[in-house]
């Protein structure tokens, strides 16, 4: 009967140490993919010529009347896309 408690203790050991290990794998794995979203940002706006940082600090932006018109003219884009898109449905 002990022999039985002792395989039971090593197997739940063994089973919480391996579900540790799959979390930390995940973690890092989502660490890498953000630090290379961010590198090819970085990229992205260096190519635009655009300084680095403009897009991830857009909330700081918000402000900015240049940004709030770049902005607004997106929305009447997207817009116009959405309306031409519904008319080619029918």
């Amino acid at each position: 009967m002990t022999a039985v408690a002792i395989v039971g203790i090593v197997f739940t050991f063994v089973t919480i140490i391996s579900i540790v290990g799959i979390f930390k794998e995940s973690q890092d794995k989502r660490e890498k993919l953000k630090i290379k979203t961010e590198a090819a940002l970085r990229m992205m706006e260096m190519e635009k010529g655009i300084k680095p940082g403009t897009y991830s600090e857009w909330n700081t932006r918000k402000e900015d009347p240049e940004f709030r018109k770049a902005m607004d003219n997106l929305k009447q884009r997207v817009e116009n896309l959405d309306t031409i898109l519904k008319g080619e449905g029918k």
